[in-house]
C-alpha cells in the first residue's frame, strides 16, 4: 500500500487541519506547530518530506498488519469500539 499511496496528491487535496494532523502523528506536535504557521502549498512540501519517509499512511488505507506512526492509537481505537 505504501508503494501505491501518493503522499502529494493526498496532502494537496486534503484539509489544512487534516494535514496537520498528519505532521502531528507522524513527526511530534512541535512539527506540526512550526507547519501550522506555514500556507497551503508549503505545508504539502513539509508533509511530503517528513511524513513520508516515516512510513505513515492514512487510517482508512491501514491495514491490520500496519506498524507505521499512529499504529498504536489506531489499534486502541479499534479495541475501544
Amino acid at each position: 500500500m505504501r508503494e501505491r499511496f501518493d503522499a502529494r496528491d493526498f496532502f494537496a487535496s486534503a484539509p489544512k487541519a487534516v494535514t496537520l494532523a498528519a505532521i502531528e502523528e507522524a513527526c511530534g506536535a512541535e512539527a506540526a506547530a512550526r507547519a501550522g504557521k506555514l500556507k497551503k502549498g508549503e505545508l504539502v512540501e513539509v508533509a511530503v518530506a517528513t511524513v513520508v519517509p516515516t512510513g505513515w499512511l492514512p487510517r482508512e488505507i491501514r491495514w491490520p498488519g500496519y506498524a507505521g506512526p499512529g499504529a498504536a492509537s489506531a489499534s486502541s481505537e479499534a479495541e475501544a469500539a
